[in-house]
């Protein structure tokens, strides 16, 4: 299992390196899909961290008992294709067809974001490598909302609106606040502009413990009493997530200093105060823009990192081990 795990990094590594020769690409990404579909049957289902939470606790969305500021509150995709293939299959076969149509389209999506042609290829292996079992092995419900707002924020970067995008919000509610950002311009952020997302941000983790907005809590503190409850490692996610953001900013201040991103990473802080899980499920969308951003000219540093996406099969595998922890 762990060699088909290892060999489908280097096979990725492989794939988004061949994006200028496209005979070369589609061999590579008929290869990667091969060793992406072992890996996932050799993977038992239910030893992903949130398995149980989806199979055992998913409830109804639509309880009379439910207040009407939590139903908001609830996401239909996943629960309008729950409902109708429960016509056809009894729930035991229906989680597995979620999982797996989750697993297709999130290899497409990485097949997506390996072709890309102005984006370095350190990012796309460094986006790979931390959220691949996260987004394609995990998360059946919050994982469309992801791929969709970091293509919706790959379009944004360039002066372009990817209107798809917007459909993350009939998938999970996190994507709201991301979505959000695109009412501003990527463009530099002023002074004023800082107070503003300052105060805005400010704002929110201020009323986070009413009752309309600490249903969304609940989610998170589920896993108070898992595996993924809050730990030392959420800690340390959030150093090396603030360590990113400086380094990027010392060496490419363009890329951090916009008005989406300034947002982004606030937002980050706040949800980290209230929740480190929380910062670590919307991390993701401060990441996904960073590592979708544009790369018109490659510099000594990018040679260098692009040299160094090798190091992160140790990371890649710590990942799976982190998403899979019945396979310990």
């Amino acid at each position: 299992m762990y060699f088909f795990i290892v060999l489908q990094l280097l096979l990725y590594i492989l794939l988004a390196n061949q994006f200028k020769i496209k005979p070369a690409f589609a061999f590579f990404a008929i290869l990667y899909s091969i060793a992406a579909i072992v890996a996932r049957y050799l993977v038992p289902l239910e030893a992903n961290a949130d398995y149980g939470a989806y199979y055992y606790n998913y409830g109804n969305y639509m309880e009379d008992n439910i207040p009407f500021y939590v139903k908001i509150f609830k996401e239909p995709y996943l629960f309008y294709i729950k409902r109708l293939l429960e016509f056809f299959f009894r729930w035991e076969e229906v989680i597995p067809i979620l999982y797996y149509f989750n697993f297709a389209i999130s290899t497409l999506f990485f097949i997506w974001l390996a072709s890309l042609k102005d984006v370095a290829l350190w990012k796309k292996i460094f986006f790979y490598a931390t959220y691949y079992f996260l987004i394609a092995f995990t998360l059946i419900r919050n994982g469309p909302a992801y791929m969709l707002v970091t293509v919706f924020f790959y379009y944004i970067q360039r002066g372009k609106v990817w209107y798809w995008g917007y459909a993350a919000l009939l998938m999970h509610i996190s994507s709201v606040m991301a979505l959000a950002t695109s009412f501003f311009k990527n463009d530099k952020v002023d002074l004023r502009f800082f107070i503003f997302a300052f105060g805005g941000v400010g704002i929110i983790a201020m009323f986070a413990n009413l009752p309309i907005f600490s249903s969304l809590l609940l989610k998170y503190d589920s896993y108070s009493t898992s595996d993924r409850a809050i730990s030392a490692s959420h800690y340390i996610f959030f150093t090396i997530f603030n360590l990113v953001v400086f380094f990027i900013f010392y060496f490419n201040k363009k890329i951090v200093y916009t008005k989406i991103f300034v947002i982004l990473y606030l937002l980050c802080v706040a949800f980290f105060i209230i929740n480190p899980v929380m910062f670590f499920r919307f991390s993701i969308y401060a990441i996904s823009f960073l590592s979708i951003s544009p790369t018109y000219t490659i510099t000594k540093l990018d040679r260098f990192l692009n040299r160094c996406v090798i190091l992160t099969v140790l990371y890649f595998v710590y990942n799976f081990i982190g998403n899979h922890p019945d396979l310990r």
